[in-house]
């Protein structure tokens, strides 16, 4: 059986992630302290970088607002489908300490 090689394509930028209607939210590796939730348009004006610029390289610059490590991503959400599992699981951690 021959395996058909998988192409991921280009990293998506902001302009595809608007159109897919994505939201991002800054989380912290170190701390899991949360940034605001914000659209595509939002985030690339934030960092002041056009639309066509790949998510990825934007998520690099992030630096926590608490601790003030650079080891934050940001996690994208799909509005209408409720919250994400890595939410999910934070919030559990919470409840135990």
């Amino acid at each position: 059986m021959t395996r058909v090689p998988y192409d991921p394509g280009p990293p998506p930028d902001f302009n595809s992630a608007a159109r897919n209607g994505f939201e991002f939210t800054a989380i912290c590796q170190n701390c899991w302290h949360t940034g605001p939730r914000l659209t595509p348009a939002q985030w690339a004006e934030r960092f002041g970088v056009p639309m066509t610029t790949p998510v990825i390289h934007c998520q690099r610059r992030l630096k926590c607002g608490r601790c003030g490590e650079r080891a934050g991503y940001l996690h994208i959400e799909i509005p209408g489908y409720g919250k994400s599992r890595m939410v999910l699981d934070r919030e559990k951690d919470q409840e135990g300490e």
